[in-house]
């Protein structure tokens, strides 16, 4: 498919000189802990985004504070703890990734900072 999407690039961009293409990945979780079943847009909070750039080998995550979810609080006081682990689980078999972690209070302020990321990076794909 990576293939694929070079072809296109360099037809659609009339650039005859190889580029590698950059990526970069995304996650969005919500949290549906007050909802039945499976929640509706706008039903839930985005309360955790990660983008993980395959350029610069970091792992960007930003996470919505919540006074009634206690692992939130944990992750903050451990967050030494998760890299070390991060890395046993993920450095063998995709070397080593920087972990970036951003904590907020307001969803708003944390969805700013993301696309601020995104356009920041320009990776071709996401």
């Amino acid at each position: 498919i990576e293939n694929w999407y070079k072809i296109q690039w360099f037809l659609n961009n009339h650039n005859d000189k190889e580029k590698p293409l950059t990526k970069m990945f995304l996650d969005i979780e919500v949290d549906s802990i007050d909802i039945e079943g499976f929640p509706s847009y706008g039903d839930c909070p985005i309360n955790a985004v990660t983008i993980v750039d395959e350029e610069s080998m970091t792992s960007f995550t930003f996470l919505l504070r919540n006074e009634k979810n206690p692992q939130i609080k944990q992750f903050e006081n451990n967050v030494d703890s998760v890299v070390q682990e991060l890395n046993d689980m993920f450095e063998e078999s995709y070397g080593k990734i920087e972990y970036r972690f951003y904590m907020y209070d307001d969803e708003r302020d944390m969805l700013v900072d993301v696309f601020k990321l995104i356009n920041t990076l320009k990776r071709d794909f996401l």
